[in-house]
């Protein structure tokens, strides 16, 4: 199965929705690698978003 692409004007709420639907119980632990890595790379509004995503998911 392909990753999913997350256009570039995705709301947090439509994130969270398709990466429980592609990831399932392991939609939290995706959003936060993807945050430490946008991280690394100096990216902090990207780091921001996945955090974002991360709690979204984490409500569920």
């Amino acid at each position: 199965m392909a990753e999913p692409k997350l256009p570039p004007t995705i709301e947090i709420d439509e994130a969270a929705q398709m990466w429980t639907k592609f990831y399932g119980e392991l939609a939290g632990e995706e959003a936060l690698f993807r945050a430490f890595l946008a991280e690394c790379e100096l990216n902090r509004a990207q780091a921001r978003f996945w955090v974002r995503v991360y709690e979204k998911v984490s409500e569920k």
